[in-house]
Order: C-alpha cells, then structure tokens, then sequence
C-alpha cells in the first residue's frame, strides 16, 4: 500500500509512470500493489451523502498524482466504498477487496485496510508522514469511535456503470490528530524502516505489526491518537 507525495523525491524521467513502473517491479509478479482510491477530504451527511465512481472519479488533487495515474493507467481491481476504497493490481487483491461494501465500516474489521495487517502487508509513505496512513483509521474504528458517524450512511458506489447501495459509518473530520506518536513504539517492535526515495523521506511499515502497536495504544488510551 502506498501513500505518497511525488513532489518530494525531485526530477524523475517519466514521472509519476516511472515511479509506480518502478513500485511494480520491485514487488515482481507475485507481489500486490495498493493505492488508496478515496473519496475525501468531505463531512458527508445523510442529507448530502457521498456518491463515487470508483473508476472514472478523480481522486481529490491534495492526495497527490502517483494515485491518480494509477488509477487511470494501472489499477485493476477496485474495492467498494463510498469514501475509502482502496484499488490495485496483483494476486492479492480480490482477497483484500472482498466485502468492504458489506463492512458497514471505511477501514476497520472486513475491510482491505484491516486485512492488509493480518496477511502481513506492508505501508509505504513515500515523501509522506503518518499523517497521510489511512490504515490508522482501522484501529480507531474499532477502539476510538469518536471518529465515525453515530449511525450508518447510505452512498452509492458505481462499479463498471453498475450502481451499488453501501451503508456505512462514516469519518467525521473534525479532531485534531497526530499519528506520528506512534513512530516510537513501532521502531522498539522492529515494523519501522527508515529510507529514501530520490530525495524523498520515505517510511515502510510492516502492517501487521502497525495494527498491533496502534490497538495496543487505543485500548490504554482511546484518545493516544489526538494532539
């Protein structure tokens, strides 16, 4: 799974194509490659709920072009949700994907953020903090429900043309937060490494052993997360 931010990393020939080319090759054919496909930054409501074409929709300019062009270029495979999709290409995908629609959640149990720590996947942020890791809303969702909507939303997805109803919690934006605080911790279990991309700063994260680190907070401190 990668967050990204190209800016950072500097002059690349080709662009955002040589870098997901390069992402891709690094995995080999065996290997997955993730972006987040979402629908935000937005507070849906019931009276404005969200609607997305998972597939022609442009992804919101702030969350960077590497996710843009695969989405329009590469990706393959895309999961169900009105806000938090997730797309792909790979052999993992259609085990990641399953279901989310059905999750009644955007990241947390039964959806491809969740499941991504229990096949023990793994998180680039590529000139990007932890800030920018979706994955953290998982555990939050399920130990930290200040983050969702007191009762589901119904939004449509549109799949291949085809339109499909999803009821789902939903993110409220309104909390001041600082997931960095969980660098320390993830360091000390061995699931951080430190790099460079280009210019870029760049950490990779082993996802099972974020997942575990951020629940074992949330279940000390359901508010560890907030500044």
């Amino acid at each position: 799974m990668v967050h990204s931010s190209l800016r950072p990393v500097g002059a690349v020939d080709g662009g955002a194509d040589t870098v997901i080319r390069a992402l891709g090759e690094s995995l080999g054919q065996t290997g997955t490659l993730l972006f987040p496909n979402l629908n935000i930054p937005h507070e849906f409501t019931a009276e404005n709920p969200p609607r997305f074409d998972l597939q022609k929709d442009p992804i919101r300019e702030r969350l960077g072009v590497l996710p843009q062009v695969f989405k329009h270029s590469y990706a393959r495979e895309f999961s169900r949700h009105p806000t938090h999709a997730m797309m792909g290409v790979g052999p993992h995908c259609a085990r990641l994907f399953a279901g989310h629609e059905e999750s009644g959640l955007p990241c947390g149990p039964g959806t491809p953020w969740w499941r991504l720590g229990e096949i023990g996947g793994a998180i680039l942020l590529l000139g990007v903090t932890q800030q920018s890791n979706t994955s953290i809303h998982g555990p939050e969702e399920r130990h930290a429900t200040y983050q969702l909507s007191a009762a589901p939303i119904d939004g449509v997805v549109i799949d291949a043309g085809r339109e499909f109803r999803v009821s789902s919690r939903l993110h409220r934006w309104g909390n001041a937060s600082d997931f960095s605080r969980i660098n320390p911790w993830l360091e000390k279990a061995g699931g951080l490494l430190r790099g460079k991309v280009g210019d870029a700063e760049c950490l990779l994260v082993d996802a099972r052993i974020f997942q575990t680190e951020v629940v074992a907070r949330l279940r000390t401190d359901p508010r560890f997360l907030l500044r």
